[in-house]
């Protein structure tokens, strides 16, 4: 669940995109920058598209601030 839509005052408005899957987005958007990879994605992530798209396993640990 995540929340979006104009936040702000009158005076500045701006569109956001607020929750916990934003926030695990961007962590792992970060980690692409020292990894190989293009994309890196959750295990539940991988769990849904397995069978869809190749996959392997390139980083075992986890994402700053989750448990």
């Amino acid at each position: 669940m995540v929340f979006a839509g104009i936040i702000g005052s009158v005076r500045r408005q701006e569109y956001a995109v607020l929750g916990d899957a934003v926030n695990i987005a961007s962590r792992l958007e970060s980690l692409t920058r020292s990894s190989p990879a293009k994309v890196l994605m959750d295990e539940e992530t991988y769990l849904a598209v397995k069978d869809v798209f190749p996959a392997r396993q390139i980083f075992s640990g986890q994402v700053r601030g989750r448990a």
